[in-house]
């Protein structure tokens, strides 16, 4: 889960850990990142990624130079290294020259860290990227922006007809115009591995100005004989011993069995219906 713009300071950020300290480890970094020590401190920024601890054993924080971007390498067992950089662009009310330098060292740091895996750069770009789905007039950040990802054959998800739900993910202030300036930006021959990409529709529990963006990936392994990832990650948390010795599988066993008593297999030769039927019945 990546986060843009939350505002935290150093001394808050332990916040975030508390959200689902059970489940999750927490990186990022802070709107005050450089000066902690300031009393009053009002620039917006500060970027984090939420990760399961189901994977806190293959994840490395990356060291970036930089209080927009935090980024995470995930190395898992016989699989190439995935990269994800979760950042935070200056928004329209800054400086120009601050967006094009802040840019330039994202496209940099993403070009380098390309060359030792999959890369994925998520959050608040403050700038409209363009797609099959979407088309606007372009402004010189965009132009901009544009150029850069043809250079690096990359693309934004969410705009490609294979992506689902609104285009816009903002929505501005005062029923101003909604504008599509959230993304998740990755190479385009890696959408070979994306499963789905939707946004969500308007729902009472957003309380963001923000729409999020959700991306299933598909990692499949890269050796024939490496074991099952599932398995490998979440065999040390089944106890089969104390199962055995609770007598918990012949019990669930025996549940099921009972249960599967009263249904009857579908007649031979049975129809595609037929078996549609009898696994509803079954679950």
């Amino acid at each position: 889960i990546c986060l843009s713009e939350h505002w935290l300071r150093k001394s808050q950020f332990h916040f975030l850990n508390s959200i689902d300290k059970q489940n999750y480890l927490v990186f990022g970094k802070c709107a005050d990142e450089h000066c902690p020590e300031k009393y009053s401190y009002s620039a917006r920024g500060g970027v984090a990624i939420m990760v399961s601890k189901t994977l806190s054993p293959y994840v490395t924080e990356l060291v970036i130079d930089s209080n927009r971007i935090c980024g995470i390498e995930l190395k898992l067992p016989n699989l190439p290294s995935i990269f994800f950089l979760s950042i935070y662009l200056p928004a329209i009310t800054q400086p120009n020259e601050a967006f094009v330098n802040e840019l330039e060292y994202l496209m940099d740091t993403y070009k380098s860290y390309s060359n030792h895996g999959t890369v994925y750069i998520l959050g608040d770009f403050n700038c409209k990227i363009g797609g099959p789905r979407y088309s606007f007039t372009q402004d010189r950040r965009s132009q901009l922006l544009e150029s850069l990802l043809i250079d690096n054959n990359s693309i934004s998800l969410h705009v490609q007809d294979f992506a689902k739900g609104p285009v816009c993910t903002f929505q501005s202030y005062e029923d101003g115009p909604k504008t599509g300036i959230d993304h998740i930006v990755t190479n385009n021959e890696n959408t070979r591995d994306i499963y789905n990409v939707f946004v969500p529709d308007e729902s009472i529990f957003n309380v963001s100005d923000h729409k999020p963006i959700a991306c299933t990936l598909l990692i499949e392994q890269c050796h024939a004989h490496s074991d099952n990832l599932y398995e490998s990650m979440m065999a040390d948390k089944v106890s089969w011993t104390k199962a055995l010795e609770m007598n918990s599988v012949n019990d669930y066993s025996f549940a099921v069995s009972q249960f599967l008593w009263s249904v009857q297999m579908p007649s031979l030769p049975a129809t595609k219906e037929d078996i549609e039927l009898y696994t509803i019945r079954l679950l």
